[in-house]
């Protein structure tokens, strides 16, 4: 997907609209929500439990770092996060995930990525576990803005 790419959900944890997804620069140079602010680029992914570990009780969503998605995809390590179901909308994840962060936030905004992430196939090719997909799962990118330390909006 490119920068320019629209996508279709976009919603904030009370339901109302919320701005789009907006790429960090591979530089950073021009990232408007840097560590600095405090803002967080996750992204929400269903883990396929019983596809990857054979344990459908496995499955659920999971959080990582946008730029660790990016590079490593689920790596080596990976979490639960939430029991929602895999049909889970936008507005159910900002909402359990604004409710989750130990400090407050001021806005959790999670937009579909209408083309999820793919799974090629599993385990090593000849071998008796492999696999071949291609199978598709729900992405979400995640946006987390912090309240401001001292504001009225922090102490609310």
């Amino acid at each position: 997907m490119d920068d320019t790419t629209k996508i279709p959900e976009s919603v904030a944890p009370d339901g109302g609209p919320s701005q789009p997804f907006a790429p960090v620069a591979p530089d950073g140079s021009d990232d408007p929500y840097s560590e600095e602010s405090g803002t967080e680029q996750l992204v929400a992914v269903w883990f396929p439990g019983e596809l990857l570990s054979n344990d459908p009780d496995m499955a659920g969503w999971d959080l990582k770092g946008q730029r660790f998605w990016d590079d490593v995809g689920f790596g080596s390590s990976w979490g639960l996060y939430s029991d929602l179901p895999q049909t889970a909308t936008a507005a159910e994840l900002a909402g359990e995930i604004a409710a989750s962060r130990s400090v407050p936030v001021s806005r959790v905004e999670v937009t579909e990525d209408p083309e999820g992430f793919v799974i090629a196939s599993v385990g090593a090719e000849g071998q008796p576990s492999h696999r071949k997909g291609p199978w598709t799962f729900p992405l979400f990118r995640v946006l987390i803005r912090p309240k401001a330390v001292g504001s009225e909006e922090a102490h609310a």
